[in-house]
């Protein structure tokens, strides 16, 4: 399970939407993701497991939020 949490945590970075492009890779503790915001902003785990960001830019006070509608595995 906690490679599964790994896979939705970026250390040190604090990444707001206008940040993310197609095709941008996202080092998070549990594995490489890819972003692509054409279309709708989405996250691709190495599964091929694509999520639908529905949440952005919500800032708490360890780092930014942004939701999704999947869980995303390594």
């Amino acid at each position: 399970m906690e490679s599964t949490l790994n896979t939705h945590v970026v250390a040190g970075a604090n990444v707001q939407a206008s940040g993310l492009s197609d095709g941008m890779m996202i080092a998070t503790l549990g594995g490489d993701l890819t972003a692509n915001v054409t279309g709708g902003a989405t996250l691709t785990d190495p599964n091929m497991r694509v999520s639908n960001i529905i949440a952005t830019d919500v800032q708490a006070s360890n780092g930014v939020i942004h939701a999704i509608d999947k869980v995303l595995l390594e």
